[in-house]
């Protein structure tokens, strides 16, 4: 359900839209003086609380690029000028006092419209057709963030990479779409267990990325067993019975002097081979050491 936030110092106005978008939105309000740091898909405000926030509207819009983020204005024809200059810097429509309910919602349709597509232009070039998934160049940006916010705060960080077993097989054995299947039933199993500040990603036609924010090697140690256990108990159903796509992983970690992602990614692609020499559906993790690296990890099945 699209999000509204009302900013409206006029209780008679403020009631109205309440009243009458209440019905087919979800409607917000919050105090004029606080900050707009949460999600919502539509702000709608009025002469008196744009004069007091409209650096905090600005910069609201800015921090959703590319993304469009509208405001709808509420006032009244007497100012003409004024709302006029707004609508060209700060605000994207108008609706002037006293309220008409139908044009109301009619405005507020029309915003709202514009920004699913924006939303779903970006998804499409940020996501993985496939899975819904985070692609790989978006995949990157983000975590480059969480590189520079870990070097910021001299926080810990680590990387999983995961293939699903055998998915060459698994299409050579039934069709691609089965294979398609296996993607997303592991992708799926991925979003339910990791937390929402952790970053995934499709890497290549088989294989995951996965950023733990804050995590070292021991807390992403725990992460990678327990992917490894819950997708060898997720059966995908087809035509020819039931599969268990499983996975393999590997480990890379960092803290203190953070490497770059790519290294990062790099290292746990490494360590992924080794568990896959291992025997696949196990985890394998990076042991440094002034010689060089070791893969340690528990029996692979």
């Amino acid at each position: 359900m699209d999000r509204i936030v009302i900013l409206v110092q006029e209780k008679k106005n403020a009631d109205l839209m309440r009243d009458r978008l209440a019905d087919n939105y979800q409607v917000l309000e919050t105090e004029i003086d606080q900050s707009l740091d949460f999600s919502f898909d539509l702000g709608i405000v009025d002469e008196s609380a744009l004069k007091q926030i409209w650096e905090e509207v600005q910069s609201r819009r800015e921090a959703a690029k590319p993304v469009f983020l509208p405001f709808l204005l509420v006032a009244a024809r007497r100012n003409t000028a004024l709302v006029t200059r707004h609508l060209w810097q700060t605000v994207d429509e108008i609706i002037w006092t006293p309220i008409n309910q139908l044009e109301l919602q009619t405005r507020v349709e029309n915003l709202l419209r514009s920004r699913r597509l924006s939303l779903e232009a970006q998804r499409l070039t940020t996501a993985d057709l496939v899975t819904g998934v985070h692609n790989r160049r978006h995949f990157f940006t983000l975590g480059n963030r969480e590189i520079n916010r870990a070097r910021r705060f001299n926080r810990s960080l680590s990387v999983l990479m995961a293939e699903v077993d055998h998915i060459q097989g698994i299409c050579d054995n039934y069709d691609y779409e089965v294979g398609n299947q296996a993607l997303r039933l592991t992708a799926k199993r991925f979003l339910k267990d990791l937390r929402i500040i952790d970053v995934l990603g499709r890497y290549t036609e088989e294989k995951f990325v996965i950023l733990l924010a804050d995590t070292d090697m021991n807390g992403a140690e725990k992460v990678a067993a327990r992917l490894v256990r819950q997708n060898g108990e997720a059966n995908l159903n087809t035509e020819r019975g039931s599969i268990t796509p499983t996975i393999s992983l590997g480990i890379s970690s960092a803290s203190g002097e953070m490497p770059t992602l790519e290294s990062l990614v790099e290292r746990a692609d490494n360590a992924l081979c080794a568990a896959k020499q291992a025997g696949r559906r196990c985890y394998r993790m990076e042991r440094l050491h002034n010689d060089g690296v070791d893969y340690v990890g528990p029996g692979c099945t």
